[in-house]
C-alpha cells in the first residue's frame, strides 16, 4: 500500500524554497516534491509505509518550525532596532540646541 500526504506552507515562497533546496528529498521508502505557489509552498509526500510517511512529515515540519522561529527572531530584532533612539541624531539635536 502506498501513502500520500500534502502540506501547504503559506509564506514567502522564494525564501522558503531557497532554504529547502539543500534538503534531501528522496529516501529509501519515501520522497517528496515541492511546488512553488504564489503564496507559499506545497509539499507532496509519497511513501511505501506509514512509518516512512511519518518520518518524512517530521523532516518537513522540523524545517517549518526552524524557518518560523528564525523569521520571528529576525522580526523581533528589527522591531528592537526600530525602538532604539538613534544616538547620532540625538547628539545633533542637542548640539543644535547648544549652538
Amino acid at each position: 500500500m502506498d501513502y500520500h500526504a500534502q502540506i501547504t506552507a503559506i509564506g514567502d515562497p522564494d525564501r522558503m524554497m531557497k532554504v529547502m533546496e539543500a534538503e534531501e528529498k528522496n529516501f529509501a521508502r519515501s520522497s517528496y516534491t515541492i511546488e512553488k505557489k504564489q503564496d507559499g509552498l506545497v509539499f507532496n509526500i509519497r511513501s511505501k509505509d506509514p512509518t516512512a510517511l511519518r518520518a518524512t512529515l517530521n523532516t518537513i515540519t522540523q524545517f517549518l518550525v526552524i524557518y518560523h522561529n528564525l523569521k520571528q527572531m529576525t522580526q523581533a530584532q528589527k522591531a528592537q532596532k526600530a525602538d532604539k533612539p538613534d544616538k547620532v541624531k540625538h547628539k545633533r539635536k542637542i548640539t543644535n540646541l547648544i549652538e
